[in-house]
């Protein structure tokens, strides 16, 4: 399982260019998908419905499981009969009577009884791991499509911040130049327009990166 997620992982990490080195306070990817399996609710959830799926397997196969019984008794008998012969008496009985027992009983056919339950139990076993599975791919898939809008933002902003240097010192040249008479109105207007659509869509970058 481990192995197709990997594989998810690689292919999301060559096929989409890491467009900025993330800086020290950020998350590596590996990091970043871990945390999401060890903090996820929906994860521990899915596992105590394996674990409760195994559970009822396993009482259901206990049908078919021998079972072992014991039993003892003690018993102290007073007068026993005893038999004397010239000087020596033998005992018939003896004061100390033990017995005990084991029994073995085991299920060898039921009619197909308890099968249905065993492979009802089964399934929903399997059932429950493909749900874990499904959840895990999930997680997963979002983690890393999240991971890497959040690369293209970073770098985005870089980007559009130097961009507007760019037009704000533009836009004071043509400031100078449309005082001194060597720019116009409109060019004025047209690197404001500019400044302001670049300003905007800075803006709209970080409000979507938090």
């Amino acid at each position: 399982m481990k192995s197709i997620f990997a594989t998810i992982a690689t292919l999301f990490i060559y096929i989409i260019p890491i467009c900025a080195q993330p800086s020290n306070d950020t998350l590596t990817l590996n990091q970043v998908l871990n945390r999401i399996l060890e903090t996820y609710p929906s994860i521990p959830q899915a596992e105590e419905a394996i674990r409760i799926a195994e559970s009822n397997l396993s009482i259901s196969k206990s049908t078919y499981l021998p079972s072992i019984s014991g039993t003892a008794s003690y018993l102290w008998l007073d007068p026993i009969s005893k038999l004397d012969m010239n000087e020596k008496t033998i005992h018939i009985n003896s004061h100390h009577n033990l017995t005990f027992g084991v029994s073995i009983n085991q299920l060898i056919w039921d009619f197909g009884k308890n099968k249905s339950k065993v492979e009802e139990s089964r399934i929903r076993k399997e059932i429950a791991q493909i749900q874990k599975r499904q959840t895990m791919q999930s997680l997963l898939v979002e983690g890393i499509r999240s991971y890497y809008q959040t690369a293209f933002a970073r770098h985005s902003i870089l980007i559009k911040t130097e961009q507007l240097n760019d037009y704000k010192k533009m836009l004071e040249q043509t400031g100078i130049k449309k005082d001194a008479g060597a720019a116009t109105e409109y060019n004025y207007l047209n690197t404001n327009v500019s400044f302001s659509a670049v300003e905007a869509e800075l803006i709209a970058l970080n409000a979507n990166k938090e």
